[in-house]
């Protein structure tokens, strides 16, 4: 299809990306529900099930999640497709009892970094992906999960007390 004939389907650039945008995000949340048994699954199926739909499609990718089309936003109904998707992703480690965003953070940013690296470093490998799983087990080693008895529910370990010099290099003597 030549661009101008695009124009009589779109109003705009901007009006193909975020229609490329919300169907991405459609696909993604067209994928059936992930059922986990505990909270290292809760975790590891949502990431393989993020980085093998990000591998896939590395236009689609970058179209997403990184930016880089310069000057576009896209709309606030297809904005609301990816917060939908973020919670669906969230959505079987909050069964277990991660709730707090800073934790949700936490898991998006291992993830994505995983996927992020295996895109631009080796596209064509698994080296980073293959990750996910030992990923998933230091986040559940530093959730610090209890398992009520009577439903799936953590309590995140609280955070530590920062010392004074934590977060400072230390001067090589």
């Amino acid at each position: 299809m030549a661009a101008p004939s695009l124009y009589s389907y779109f109003a705009s650039k901007d009006a193909l990306y975020d229609a490329m945008f919300a169907q991405g995000y459609r696909d993604l949340l067209a994928l059936p529900p992930i059922q986990a048994p505990d909270l290292r699954e809760a975790l590891r199926l949502p990431a393989v099930r993020f980085a093998h739909f990000c591998v896939e499609d590395p236009a689609r990718y970058q179209l997403l999640f990184q930016r880089t089309v310069p000057g576009f936003v896209p709309s606030e109904k297809s904005y609301e497709l990816a917060k939908q998707a973020y919670e669906a992703l969230a959505e079987p480690a909050k069964k277990f009892g991660v709730e707090s965003q800073a934790d949700h953070d936490l898991i998006s940013a291992v993830f994505v970094g995983l996927v992020a690296q295996q895109l631009a470093n080796e596209p064509t490998s698994t080296r980073w992906i293959d990750q996910i799983d030992r990923a998933a087990d230091m986040l559940v080693d530093h959730l610090e999960p209890t398992v009520s008895p009577h439903r799936a529910d953590i309590t995140a370990r609280p955070s530590r007390p920062r010392s004074a010099t934590s977060g400072r290099r230390r001067s090589k003597k």
